[in-house]
């Protein structure tokens, strides 16, 4: 069974079942829905760079913001345990005070990627909106650093998708269903990047 077949069948039980409230019902089927993006070659293209940048010993780094900042830390510990090296932009408190004390919050990951990446090292940015001021300057910073860029992105994609240079987006403008979505899609990108 392909996954848009599980998918409709989990959410045609889902409702004649009467499980749950109708908001519960109505979350359920935004996220089935959205789910269904994630069946795409692009995770292969993604995984394909993250092997390459381990394998030439560079470095990713990831980054986001709220349930994103979550979603990019869990990645960066799946990829760590398949020996991908991964800086978290925003895991280090006092990095990310001393940077935000010297500029601002919104400049801070884009500070610490002009101290720390190299050319050929890969950003990878999570964001809901794709609007996030931190998000954009960093993409910015490792566009003109000649890193690679690669998205998961929400609300079709935002100023960030222009930004990247390889992008997985979701049409949903719901935080939550993106979030859900994008924890479904680093889970797919960590067991494709470990085999």
């Amino acid at each position: 069974m392909d996954l848009s077949s599980y998918v409709d069948n989990v959410t045609l039980t889902a409702t004649n079942d009467h499980v749950g409230t109708h908001a519960d019902i109505e979350y359920l089927h935004e996220l089935t829905t959205e789910i269904k993006y994630l069946d795409t070659p692009v995770f292969e293209a993604m995984a394909h760079w993250i092997k390459a940048v381990k394998q030439e010993d560079r470095t990713v780094f990831v980054l986001g913001n709220g349930g994103s900042y979550a979603n990019a830390g869990h990645l960066a510990l799946h990829l760590r345990q398949v020996g991908v090296r991964v800086v978290d932009l925003l895991s280090d408190v006092s990095h990310l005070t001393a940077l935000s004390n010297d500029g601002d919050y919104s400049t801070a990951p884009r500070t610490r990627l002009s101290l720390e990446a190299r050319c050929k090292d890969l950003l990878i940015v999570l964001s809901g909106s794709g609007e996030s001021a931190n998000v954009l300057l960093a993409l910015a910073a490792a566009n003109r650093m000649d890193m690679g860029t690669i998205g998961l992105l929400g609300f079709g994609g935002g100023t960030a998708k222009k930004m990247c240079d390889l992008s997985l987006v979701l049409p949903s403008k719901s935080y939550g269903v993106i979030e859900d979505c994008h924890s479904v899609a680093l889970h797919i990108l960590s067991r494709l990047v470990k085999d």
